[in-house]
């Protein structure tokens, strides 16, 4: 699974590198480990690797967090809980999409008001993607 930001943000991850790149690891991994918690969806401790990359195959700056995401996790009876599935999909395309970009957006708009910078969105309203399997690019909206 790959998680991006927009490139609209990339002023951001040069002004700010440690800030931005934690608002990423943060936002990517809590939207899995919140998805995996939810009964509706998995009920379990789930467990994940995040590799933040920076830069694009072109060598252009093009921040994305790359992660391996177990298919289950451990219920609270200790024992191993397989993933539903959801098509090709670990958790509903929606909600992933949803919690992805709430989470992301409530972190970036509280460090640009604690930088004390004017709170404008400058960016298209598929505010993140998701990348999964074989890399195809799906929209948060």
């Amino acid at each position: 699974m790959v998680f991006t930001i927009p490139h609209e943000l990339n002023v951001y991850c040069l002004r700010y590198p440690r800030e931005m790149y934690n608002i990423l690891f943060e936002a990517s991994s809590q939207t899995i480990m919140d998805l995996g918690k939810d009964p509706k969806h998995l009920g379990a401790q789930m467990g994940l690797i995040s590799v933040l990359h920076t830069w694009g195959k072109n060598l252009s700056l093009h921040p994305h967090m790359h992660m391996i995401v177990a298919g289950g996790g451990i219920g609270e009876d200790g024992k191993w809980i397989r993933a539903r599935g959801y098509g090709d999909f670990l958790f509903p395309y929606e909600v992933m999409s949803q919690t992805f970009q709430g989470k992301f957006m409530e972190k970036f708009m509280l460090f640009l008001k604690n930088i004390n910078q004017p709170i404008q969105v400058p960016f298209r309203e598929e505010c993140c993607t998701i990348k999964i399997g074989s890399y195809m690019p799906i929209h948060l909206y």
